[in-house]
């Protein structure tokens, strides 16, 4: 009776907890609270008729009884196991319905979650195994060293490996860039991100070559974000006139010019300054605000002939080379010979 009473009761559990499972999934807009109902419902109702087995047989007294409930105690570990398995893949799932921070996001979740639901269902099992052996009496500690001795192994072996999948976790939580970022690497190779994998990273460079660059280097070493924290720049370009030049004029002739940019912002105004002097000629500075780093290459061709086609009209000389004569040391010679 008391068997029929759990199986009877697990039953209408199970109907009771369908019921309640689609109340809340109308009252909720997430479907994760819909997937953990799916998990549990089956597994509590199992748990229910598993009490009611235990219920039933401490209702007698018998050589056996404490040995069906170390099976009973094995199978109810077993469930709870299932239970947690199910649990974290629907938690898995939901998060892989619902990836956050865009394509990145989308991208890092279809490669970090079937591996951290992996290792979460094998660390659930090993959890479980231990359990059952500690109840049995069966010692573990000597298995526990052995797998830890693997363990080493293989991470040894693979250590390059697991530090580029820890390196590509760390860029996923920490995010120093995003898809479609400019990135300066720490070798000067700049591009623009068009991949972050859970292994490596694909950089699209300015010459429309791929350079793939391994998640470890990434977090080890420095990166400079050009797209951060937008994609206006400060460019500066320089020209050369003679020394014998009317600076004023030629600093006036660069301000007109650079007007006319438009990749150039008005706030702040672009300004000219005298960068350096020597003996072949004077070297100007024309630094502006950019509204996108990318037209850098454009601004620089416009403003260089503007600025240039303006310094032949204005008759501003353009500096020249200038040969430099060195003295020349007179070699050791006989002292002068004197006429008899």
């Amino acid at each position: 009776m008391i068997l029929v009473l759990s199986w009877i009761t697990a039953r209408l559990l199970y109907f009771a907890l369908q019921q309640m499972g689609r109340r809340w999934a109308r009252r909720t807009a997430s479907r994760l609270d819909d997937y953990i109902f799916h998990a549990l419902k089956g597994s509590l109702t199992r748990l229910f008729f598993l009490g009611g087995v235990y219920l039933a047989l401490h209702r007698y007294h018998f050589a056996r009884l404490l040995a069906i409930d170390s099976i009973l105690f094995a199978l109810m570990v077993v469930v709870l196991t299932h239970t947690a398995i199910r649990v974290s893949s629907a938690i898995a799932r939901w998060m892989h319905e619902h990836p956050h921070h865009g394509p990145q996001g989308d991208r890092m979740s279809r490669d970090l979650l079937p591996l951290a639901q992996r290792v979460a269902q094998v660390v659930i099992v090993l959890v479980g195994l231990t359990v059952i052996l500690q109840h049995f009496h069966i010692e573990v500690g000597s298995l526990l060293v052995t797998l830890g001795v693997g363990s080493l192994a293989v991470g040894l072996a693979l250590q390059d490996t697991l530090a580029n999948i820890i390196g590509g976790v760390i860029l996923y939580t920490d995010r120093p860039f995003r898809l479609g970022d400019r990135v300066q690497l720490d070798t000067g190779e700049v591009g623009d991100v068009v991949d972050i994998g859970i292994r490596s990273t694909r950089l699209l460079k300015l010459d429309r070559h791929v350079v793939i660059v391994p998640n470890a280097n990434l977090v080890r070493n420095r990166i400079v974000n050009l797209s951060l924290p937008d994609e206006s720049n400060t460019l500066s370009v320089e020209f050369r006139v003679a020394p014998e030049s009317d600076l004023a004029r030629a600093k006036a002739v660069a301000l007109e010019v650079a007007s006319g940019v438009a990749e150039f912002q008005p706030e702040p105004a672009v300004r000219v300054a005298v960068k350096a002097y020597d003996d072949n000629g004077v070297t100007l500075v024309v630094v502006g605000r950019m509204l996108n780093f990318r037209d850098q290459m454009t601004a620089t061709d416009t403003l260089l002939i503007g600025i240039l086609a303006r310094l032949r009209a204005e008759g501003i000389p353009l500096p020249t080379p200038r040969d430099v004569v060195q003295p020349t040391r007179a070699a050791a010679a006989d002292p002068p010979t004197t006429s008899s």
